[in-house]
């Protein structure tokens, strides 16, 4: 039997794998990076800067005598081309689905949406894990072909092609974060913010999970004998700048940027899932025709980058 599609899946499970790329992971969870749909093909992402005052003298002239050089650069977004795919045998469910066990009210079986939208569901949650490690860890040259896609925020950041990310030196011989040096660390990252990012709302130290809760650890232990080096009231504040800790960003590992979901944020993912002549959307098929296992793929696309090195500050053990 050959792959088909039917509209009674694309209407919701497409808007799913939309989400796997959008929304569905922790780092665009919360918010920390500007998601950019419809990169199917390489897209440059601009940034414009002068060095000098751009203001000049008023005049009623026509020609302005001063100028201001202005300077744009830009990075790229390259996606690569992944499938999502798995398998499962739709008859095992009737086993377990009291409501279906007397009458066996299933119908076309191998394609009911009941079914196959439990199996998109966990689908999506592994899935959304697995891109949201992509965006920090993904290396080109790792080996691991499950990270070997493309390049994620760590892997730019320490091959940055401008030279101006901000680089942050380890506070000790190790450099690798405990309670001992984790207060050190962060007053060095707060030193080297450049002033024109100070008090920017958009302003986060991103950092890994398990840092993160030593992170606590420590200045919990220390509010029990005197304030901590965190808010008092907000545990997540560092000198009024708040902290974000993910899962996947590699450990004894900061990043300091400017963060959002808009055009202003430092951080992009570029994505593509939707259907069209190149992408064939969800494809269901049944494994052999004396088999009852269906198979299923969707045909996708992301990548990463960020637009100025010079709004990052890095540490790294």
């Amino acid at each position: 039997m050959g792959a088909f599609t039917t509209t009674q899946f694309n209407g919701t499970l497409n808007q799913s794998f939309l989400e796997v790329f959008g929304i569905g992971g922790q780092t665009a969870k919360k918010g920390l990076v500007h998601v950019i749909p419809n990169v199917v093909k390489q897209t440059e992402i601009y940034r414009g800067f002068t060095s000098e005052d751009p203001f000049v003298q008023y005049t009623n002239s026509s020609i302005l005598t001063d100028s201001v050089d202005f300077t744009m650069k830009s990075r790229l977004l390259t996606p690569v081309e992944t499938s999502l795919k798995g398998s499962f045998v739709p008859h095992g469910w009737l086993k377990t689905w009291a409501e279906h066990q007397a009458g066996r009210t299933i119908t076309n079986l191998k394609m009911h949406p009941t079914i196959f939208g439990y199996i998109m569901r966990g689908l999506k949650n592994s899935a959304s894990t697995h891109l949201d490690k992509l965006y920090w860890q993904a290396d080109t040259a790792s080996g691991n072909p499950k990270l070997a896609f493309y390049d994620g925020f760590i892997k730019q950041i320490e091959t940055d092609s401008d030279g101006d990310v901000i680089n942050v030196p380890p506070v000790d011989l190790s450099g690798v974060i405990s309670a001992g040096n984790i207060s050190a660390i962060l007053d060095a990252i707060y030193l080297a913010i450049p002033e024109l990012m100070m008090d920017n709302p958009d302003l986060r130290i991103i950092m890994n999970t398990q840092d993160w809760k030593i992170l606590q650890l420590k200045n919990k232990e220390l509010t029990e004998s005197t304030l901590g080096i965190l808010g008092t009231v907000e545990k997540s504040l560092f000198i009024q700048n708040r902290i974000e800790h993910l899962a996947h960003v590699p450990k004894n590992t900061i990043v300091t940027t400017l963060i959002g979901a808009g055009d202003d944020s430092n951080l992009k993912v570029g994505v593509y899932a939707n259907m069209d002549a190149e992408y064939a959307g969800l494809q269901v098929e049944i494994f052999h025709a004396m088999s009852k296992q269906v198979d299923f793929r969707m045909d996708m696309a992301s990548c990463v980058n960020y637009v100025n090195g010079g709004d990052i500050i890095y540490y790294k053990a």
